[in-house]
């Protein structure tokens, strides 16, 4: 139990380290395109751009150059797309990491427990497979109560909801649809793949396109 609390306190250090440091170039960099991206847009603009009202400052950029002061205003509101992006992935490597080192000893245990306490509470559910899609929600409320750990919660939540049951043939005799779900279940979280960057960089490097736009167009 010890070793498990030292885990876990480590991935979440993980997790609140890799949003730190995702949010932390997201700012850094929306700033220092802003700052160059005001100065662009400041040439030629005349007296009106050395105002101390950034609203009214704004207002001249866009009567004066309306295409490149949107494409600053996108820059700007960039850092909402870096939380959103960053905390997937975040999510999907704390989920990754978890999958390819508890996998045998913590996830497949408890997903046994919360399958069998499942179908002792709702046996027709299982047994019969009546309404599958219900079946998964119910699944997703065991999976909660069943464990306080939100890291546990969010990997066996990920996997239920990545099965299809709908191609179950529930026509066999003696079908266990406990040991289905566990097998689909347990597939998708090892068929999980390793979350990728590529949508932060790619949001990073637009910003710095959407001012070289501004740079050229000068509009």
């Amino acid at each position: 139990m010890k070793e498990q609390v030292k885990y876990f306190a480590k991935i979440t250090s993980v997790a609140v380290f890799s949003f730190i440091k995702v949010n932390s170039l997201g700012a850094v960099n929306t700033l220092i395109c802003c700052v160059i991206g005001s100065f662009l847009l400041s040439a030629n603009v005349g007296h009106a751009a050395h105002t101390n009202s950034g609203a009214l400052l704004l207002l001249v950029f866009f009567t004066s150059k309306p295409v490149g002061t949107t494409l600053l205003v996108l820059i700007f509101f960039a850092p909402f797309l870096y939380m959103l992006l960053g905390n997937k992935y975040i999510i999907s490597k704390i989920i990754h990491r978890l999958i390819k080192d508890k996998s045998e000893s913590i996830i497949t245990p408890l997903l046994d427990t919360v399958l069998t306490k499942f179908k002792n509470n709702q046996p027709d559910g299982l047994k019969k497979g009546a309404d599958l899609g219900l079946a998964k929600i119910k699944l997703l409320d065991q999976v909660k109560s069943e464990t306080d750990n939100k890291w546990l919660k969010k990997v066996l939540s990920f996997g239920l909801k990545k099965i299809k049951l709908d191609d179950v043939d529930l026509s066999q005799d003696n079908i266990d649809l406990k040991d289905i779900i566990k097998t689909k279940t347990i597939t998708a979280l090892h068929n999980s793949t390793e979350p990728s960057r590529k949508g932060i960089l790619a949001i990073l490097i637009l910003q710095w396109i959407f001012l070289l736009m501004i740079w050229i167009i000068k509009l």
